[in-house]
């Protein structure tokens, strides 16, 4: 265990761990993303969103008639999601949740579009970045808010919607792996609209079967243990004689 913990800290993030360096990454920038941008007005805040996506559609659809742009560099890439979020976070309202989901279904439609009319082309940047991708990530957290009155109504859809979000996290960090191991026994599954739809589900659903129990059985486990031992030692540090003094 610790040798894997000093090889993590020696060596770069191993395939999609890397995530988990750009969110640690994120919650230490994140106060001064809030100084910055809650200084901003809400048309400033339109005026930050249309440039992040004028700026990638620069350097993601440019390139493929042959030009290349060399402005990719503008916005440190995966942090316009993060602003993205902060924007929508803003925005709550159903009129601006309307309009994120409208273009985000449609951004999604185009995708698959693009997908059954290029089924062996695959460019990074045109998923992971893209204007389109964007819209398209805005467009779900917009319908998730929409539904949300619905949703809780329900019960039993509440309860299972607040299950799963409780292993978001953990599903996010091990996508990846799961992902791969199912493209490698299922080479020509992401080259259909239809195969990328179950391969989609299958991870999904293996990832959460996966966490519900490594969680449950681990994780949860040594949070209880951590909290069980900060709790006595912040009872036994308050028994002790300098602490009672400084109460007094």
């Amino acid at each position: 265990m610790l040798q894997a913990i000093v090889v993590s800290m020696e060596e770069p993030p191993y395939f999609h761990l890397w995530f988990m360096m750009m969110i640690m990454g994120f919650y230490i920038v994140a106060p001064f993303y809030q100084r910055g941008l809650q200084g901003l007005k809400d048309k400033d805040l339109k005026w930050l969103y249309i440039v992040m996506l004028a700026v990638y559609t620069m350097s993601d659809y440019v390139p493929l008639i042959g030009i290349r742009i060399g402005i990719n560099g503008f916005f440190p890439n995966w942090s316009i999601y993060f602003i993205a979020g902060y924007i929508l976070y803003r925005f709550d309202n159903k009129r601006a949740h309307r309009f994120f989901a409208i273009i985000g279904a449609v951004s999604v439609v185009f995708m698959f579009l693009w997908k059954m009319r290029h089924p062996d082309i695959v460019i990074a940047n045109f998923y992971d970045l893209a204007p389109h991708m964007l819209l398209a990530t805005c467009g779900v957290f917009s319908m998730a808010m929409l539904l949300e009155p619905y949703i809780t109504k329900l019960k039993w859809l509440n309860w299972i919607f607040m299950k799963i979000s409780n292993y978001t996290f953990s599903i996010y960090m091990i996508h990846g792996f799961i992902l791969i191991s199912y493209v490698n026994s299922h080479e020509s599954a992401a080259q259909t609209v239809k195969g990328t739809i179950t391969e989609v589900l299958f991870v999904f659903f293996k990832c959460l079967i996966f966490v519900v129990l490594f969680d449950n059985l681990i994780t949860f486990n040594i949070q209880r243990l951590i909290y069980f031992v900060t709790d006595k030692v912040s009872k036994l540090v308050k028994r002790l004689p300098f602490a009672k003094r400084q109460e007094s």
